[in-house]
């Protein structure tokens, strides 16, 4: 049994990982914050912020693995990004044993380009690997299967419904490489549990990389009824949110699309026999 910290507890992936380390006989205590764990599960819970360390520091101290979930992703003021996901980190580390591992759930945008979102979490992998603990951060790609509506799964939902996939253009169509909820919830605990490298950094996303017109293509072969690609400019996008007009998202979340990203998936496969599963075939079970 392992003495495990996770923040994020209440999000939609740290309530999947936080329900298999139980599984799994793990002691586990969650940090939450504004949502609370669903009831039944044999878990102790924080209440509080990643930025009030006071509240937490016991727990942290006496963890043999810090599973650090907890960030902000979304913003309309672009300090809130590293007031919670950079400055939380340093907060959090600043409490953890020395010989402790420290799992940090990241992002494959991750960039010094990618937005104030992509640059704090850039900020917070070094925080973490500047630590001297044992570490392993995971960059995930585009998310799907969460149930909150959101990024990838947005941009499917509304294909189903207007049988139109958005097709977001600069200098050529954006890519994606989407992995599933649970890919990512198996890989944090196979992390937590197993530890293969004392400095490691993993990339999880999908083998291929897939366009707008790539998944049009799919959507069209499954459900057998056409579908449509519809170009839009991320060009004009920034014109529009500079002019403020009212976006269903936001202006980070552009840069998030054109950073260069790393599809490298050689040492999540290495140390953990990483195999993401295609997207086309989640796409077939929603036809």
């Amino acid at each position: 049994m392992t003495r495990i910290f996770i923040t994020g507890g209440s999000s939609a992936i740290g309530q999947c990982v936080v329900s298999e380390l139980i599984g799994h006989n793990h002691n586990v205590t969650a940090l939450t914050h504004r949502k609370s764990l669903p009831g039944g599960l044999p878990v102790k819970t924080i209440g509080g912020s990643i930025l009030e360390p006071e509240s937490y520091k016991a727990v942290a101290l006496d963890a043999e693995v810090i599973l650090h979930l907890a960030g902000l992703s979304h913003s309309d003021i672009p300090k809130q990004y590293d007031d919670v996901n950079t400055e939380g980190t340093r907060c959090l580390l600043g409490v953890c044993a020395p010989n402790a591992f420290f799992v940090y759930l990241s992002t494959r945008c991750a960039h010094p380009d990618g937005g104030d979102y992509a640059l704090s979490k850039l900020r917070a992998e070094q925080a973490v690997m500047s630590s001297g603990l044992r570490y392993a951060v995971v960059r995930p790609a585009e998310v799907y299967g969460t149930k909150e509506g959101e990024g990838i799964d947005r941009l499917i939902q509304l294909a189903l419904r207007y049988r139109v996939v958005l097709d977001f253009r600069q200098h050529g169509a954006s890519a994606y490489a989407p992995i599933s909820v649970d890919e990512v919830v198996c890989f944090l605990v196979e992390a937590v549990e197993h530890q293969r490298r004392d400095k490691g950094v993993y990339t999880l996303c999908a083998e291929n990389l897939l366009t707008a017109n790539d998944i049009c293509r799919e959507l069209t072969r499954f459900r057998r009824c056409r579908h449509f690609v519809l170009p839009i400019s991320i060009r004009w996008l920034e014109v529009l949110l500079k002019l403020q007009i009212p976006m269903p998202f936001k202006r980070d979340q552009i840069a998030r699309l054109t950073v260069p990203k790393s599809n490298d998936l050689s040492v999540a496969r290495m140390d953990y026999g990483f195999n993401p599963r295609p997207f086309s075939e989640y796409l077939h079970t929603l036809s």
